[in-house]
């Protein structure tokens, strides 16, 4: 900062323009705040959701010339020996150049912040939309120019160029599946709310798919509150949401003498029981806060319902 003392205008201090750092170029104070404390997380944090982080820099020069505000240098578990590079980059008031944007083309994760609220930033509620940022950057295919693999990931009912050509790489929905392996597709709500230890607010994911072995390409509200699969049944639900957000995840729960997939709170980690999870999805719905679905993926299950498996027999 650099202090301004002049007779007509009150002293204040304002920014010091750096140019060989390009730093605080019109930054504020929620940017920073974000940009520090997911630094200093990530800086923590060793094993991040199949990845490991090997050195954070905020603000250091690229090869290019540029300066991004997060640059992360990590390892795929499974390829130990293959470095990684991704840069970060927080947008609050203003976006990447198009500069960085060309040079940083398939290795640049952009992460809005502009319609978050101060407490939502100071509080780090907004590490959730990073986690989901970060596993989509790591599950994009490398650009290849002769690639056979099927277009049709996740998505049930997305075009796929090889089906059902003969002599193709099947993607997983397309790949034959064994006896009782249904292909299932998950809805996916999410909402804050008070964790019971520390009592912070913590997002939450309810994740159900229908009471049917159909793959079902709408979306039904009769299926609340009729017995609908969730995580806390299918395990293979839970697995798959556990893949998508990094506070669900697999741990003993000592009221159902078991292990189980659950949310954790962000703030403490304590584990957020599923049955007050569920519990708090119904009672917005008796208030008339009906919850909106944010996401939705396929997965192949084994789950199964007896009752529903007879009637359509």
């Amino acid at each position: 900062m650099v202090p301004k003392k002049g007779i007509i205008r009150r002293h204040h201090f304002s920014h010091k323009s750096d140019s060989d750092r390009d730093s605080c170029g019109g930054e504020g104070a929620r940017h920073w705040t974000a940009k520090l404390s997911l630094a200093a997380f990530l800086s923590e944090t060793k094993e991040l959701r199949g990845t490991s982080i090997d050195d954070v820099r905020v603000e250091a020069r690229d090869g290019s010339g540029l300066v991004p505000d997060i640059t992360v240098e990590y390892r795929l578990n499974h390829s130990k020996n293959e470095m990684r590079k991704v840069h970060i980059e927080i947008v609050d008031l203003n976006p990447p150049s198009e500069r960085k944007k060309e040079e940083f083309d398939g290795k640049m994760i952009v992460l809005t912040i502009n319609e978050m609220d101060d407490d939502y930033i100071n509080e780090k509620h907004f590490f959730g939309e990073f986690f989901g940022l970060w596993l989509d950057h790591q599950s994009k295919p490398k650009k290849r120019s002769n690639s056979k693999k099927c277009s049709a990931i996740t998505k049930a009912g997305n075009a796929c160029k090889n089906y059902p050509l003969k002599n193709k790489d099947l993607c997983s929905y397309h790949k034959p599946r064994k006896p009782e392996n249904w292909r299932r597709r998950a809805y996916i709500f999410r909402f804050d709310m008070k964790c019971w230890s520390c009592e912070e607010d913590t997002p939450v994911i309810h994740a159900f798919s229908p009471p049917t072995n159909i793959l079902h390409s709408e979306f039904d509200e009769k299926w609340l509150g009729n017995y609908e699969v969730t995580m806390n049944d299918d395990y293979r639900l839970g697995s798959r949401i556990a893949e998508i957000y990094p506070w669900v995840r697999y741990t003993y729960s000592h009221t159902q003498k078991r292990k189980t997939h659950s949310n954790h709170c962000l703030q403490c980690e304590k584990m957020q029981g599923n049955f007050y999870v569920e519990k708090a999805a119904s009672l917005r719905r008796a208030r008339g806060e009906s919850p909106m679905i944010i996401n939705e993926v396929d997965y192949i299950s084994n789950y199964v319902i007896e009752e529903l498996l007879e009637d359509n027999s």
